[in-house]
C-alpha cells in the first residue's frame, strides 16, 4: 500500500517538474544570484592559480565604506568585480549615474534603476591606490558581470573597464592576461596587497558595526 502511495507521489512530482521545468530552473538560477557567480569564479581562479576574495569592505573615510563583490588577483592585473543579478535587459552607459534594467514579464515591462557599477568601482580603485603602497591605477581592471538571466547592450568602455556576461567573465580575464605586455606581479607584492585588503576590510567592518549600534 505504502509503496503505491510513494510511487504516486514520485510520479506527481515528476510530472510537475516536466510541466514547470523552465520556470523552476529560472527560479533556482535567479535565487542563487551572486553566490553562484562567485562560486564559478572561485572554481575558475583555482584552475588558473589566481587568488580570489569575495564580499570585502574598504573604508573610504571615518564614516563610510565601499563593498566589493569580488576581487581577483591575476598574474598582471587586479580585477575589481561588481555583479549584476537583476533579471532583464541592462541598459548601460559608461558615465551615467544610473543604469536601467527592463524586465519583460507577462506582457508587462518593469523598470528598475541601479547605481552605475563602473562609477562605484572607480571610487574603490581610487581609494586602494592611495592606501596600498606600490599600487597604481594601471594595475586595476574594472569588471561588471551580468547574470546569465539578463542581457546587455555593448557600451563604449575605457581600456580598464569591461561589462561581460557571466559565462564570458573568466575567458575575458584570461584574454587580457595573455595579450598584456605588462610585467607579472611579484608574488611578495601580491601577498602584501592581499594582506592590506584584508586589513582595510576589517576596519570597514568595524565602522559598519559601530554605525549600526548608533542607529
Amino acid at each position: 500500500m505504502w509503496v503505491y502511495i510513494v510511487l504516486a507521489i514520485v510520479a506527481l512530482l515528476l510530472i510537475t517538474y516536466l510541466v514547470f521545468a523552465k520556470q523552476i530552473n529560472y527560479f533556482l538560477i535567479a535565487a542563487s544570484g551572486k553566490k553562484r557567480i562567485q562560486k564559478n569564479l572561485y572554481k575558475s581562479c583555482k584552475m588558473n592559480d589566481f587568488l580570489i576574495i569575495s564580499d570585502l569592505h574598504v573604508p573610504i573615510d571615518q564614516s563610510t565604506y565601499r563593498y566589493i563583490d569580488t576581487l581577483i588577483f591575476g598574474n598582471k592585473y587586479i580585477y575589481i568585480i561588481s555583479e549584476i543579478t537583476n533579471i532583464g535587459k541592462v541598459l548601460a552607459t559608461s558615465n551615467d549615474r544610473k543604469w536601467r534594467v527592463i524586465n519583460e514579464k507577462n506582457g508587462e515591462s518593469k523598470l528598475t534603476n541601479i547605481d552605475n557599477p563602473f562609477l562605484y568601482n572607480r571610487n574603490v580603485i581610487a581609494k586602494l591606490v592611495k592606501v596600498v603602497p606600490g599600487l597604481e591605477l594601471k594595475d586595476f581592471k574594472s569588471f561588471v558581470i551580468v547574470s546569465k538571466l539578463s542581457s546587455f547592450e555593448s557600451i563604449s568602455q575605457g581600456d580598464n573597464e569591461y561589462i561581460v556576461s557571466e559565462k564570458d567573465a573568466m575567458k575575458t580575464i584570461l584574454q587580457i592576461e595573455k595579450n598584456s605586455n605588462e610585467d607579472i606581479f611579484d608574488s611578495y607584492d601580491v601577498e602584501r596587497y592581499v594582506e592590506a585588503f584584508y586589513k582595510y576590510g576589517l576596519e570597514a567592518e568595524k565602522i559598519a558595526k559601530e554605525q549600526q549600534k548608533e542607529k
